[in-house]
């Protein structure tokens, strides 16, 4: 749990373009934490199915889903080619009937070399308008905070579901 931990924190600075880790210092310092995290981890799928045991346990899913973005959207084929065992895992698991319902179809990110970093959100400033206006910005704000909070997400998924 502690890896997935480590591994999420420091996958931040790369996954997240609006988290406040996002620079490219941030980003440069992130990346040697992610690479020795992905060595070990590296060494300890190799051989083995599972993480911890012989059967998918919790230490699965929260490697899964710490290394999951990564591996997505940020490795590109070249920069994944030190972890293979892990790649290997991170699909095999990542297709067990238990992730797929969640996850859907998990494709790796496509870009040839590199690490590819986040995409520049674009921020568009806006005058404060008066009345009602100002109400629906005020709104759209609340409802942007709210679509952050997880356990409120958790909820709407569910509904969706």
């Amino acid at each position: 749990m502690d890896v997935a931990a480590a591994l999420e924190g420091s996958a931040a600075s790369w996954v997240q373009p609006t988290c406040q880790q996002a620079s490219d210092e941030a980003r440069q310092a992130a990346r040697s934490a992610i690479e020795q995290q992905l060595a070990a981890l590296e060494q300890q799928v190799k051989g083995s199915s599972f993480l911890v045991g012989p059967a998918l346990s919790l230490a699965d899913v929260a490697v899964v889903c710490a290394a999951l973005p990564l591996f997505s959207s940020v490795l590109s084929a070249e920069a994944r080619q030190p972890y293979p065992a892990l790649a290997a895992w991170l699909a095999s698991t990542s297709q067990n009937p238990h992730f797929s319902r969640v996850l859907g179809d998990v494709a790796l990110c496509s870009a040839e070399s590199g690490w590819v970093a986040p995409a520049a959100v674009k921020t568009e400033k806006k005058k404060k308008g008066k009345g009602e206006e100002g109400g629906q910005q005020q709104q759209q704000q609340q409802g942007s905070d709210a679509d952050l909070d997880p356990e409120k997400a958790a909820k709407k998924a569910a509904k969706l579901a």
